[in-house]
């Protein structure tokens, strides 16, 4: 969208492109619907990462497709990547470098804030991820200068994606914010024990993101 292409379909809710894209002119349709994905009649597929050789055979034979690969690939570089792929290189150059002027500017309203150099655990659930696995970690690790903590840095660093831990041993991964994604029927944490003795939980520092009003 960024670069002047809007998608007919894609695996995410309408309502997550905040206005950008409209019910009548995009499907929400999972990488599985081979049929649906045909009567869409496709110029081109992209996918996250690289499918199953199956999973591969059948979507080429409708459309041309392209692995993004997103989950080893920060967004700078998706950016790019997916901007040489539509012929569209020049206008992801402008549309990346109006993103990082935008991510420099709150990035000093952080630091006017005192809120710099600190470490963050991004969340959801029994799961912490790292910087190119979605929910915003991406670009509070590599765009806005928080730092995971030491003991998370280290599990990322040897090229894990993300981690899954128990409740009982999550204060050792947490660092002086939070950022949790919830959504309804997720967990309410505020009653655990575990939960409420996390420093950054007693300082006010975790900031829930609820998909259900996105």
């Amino acid at each position: 969208v960024s670069m002047g292409v809007k998608p007919i379909a894609g695996d995410n809710e309408v309502d997550l492109f905040d206005g950008l894209l409209t019910a009548d002119t995009y499907t929400k349709i999972t990488s599985e619907d081979y049929e649906g994905i045909m009567a869409l009649e496709p110029d081109l597929i992209l996918i996250a990462d690289t499918p199953k050789k199956e999973e591969y055979k059948k979507l080429t034979a409708i459309a041309p497709t392209v692995a993004t690969e997103a989950y080893t690939k920060s967004l700078s570089e998706r950016i790019i990547f997916t901007g040489k792929v539509i012929g569209k290189e020049a206008d992801a150059k402008k549309a990346l470098s109006k993103f990082e002027t935008q991510a420099e500017t709150y990035k000093a309203q952080l630091k006017n804030a005192g809120i710099d150099n600190k470490t963050i655990t991004v969340m959801e659930g029994t799961y912490l991820f790292g910087d190119k696995y979605g929910r915003g970690a991406d670009i509070v690790y590599n765009y806005l200068g928080f730092k995971a903590p030491d003991k998370l840095q280290e599990v990322f660093q040897k090229g894990d994606k993300y981690l899954e831990i128990s409740m009982e041993v999550l204060p050792e991964y947490c660092g002086d914010y939070i950022l949790n994604s919830v959504w309804d029927g997720s967990e309410d944490l505020s009653k655990n024990a575990v939960w409420n003795s996390i420093p950054a939980v007693k300082n006010g520092h975790v900031i829930n993101i609820d998909f259900s009003n996105l």
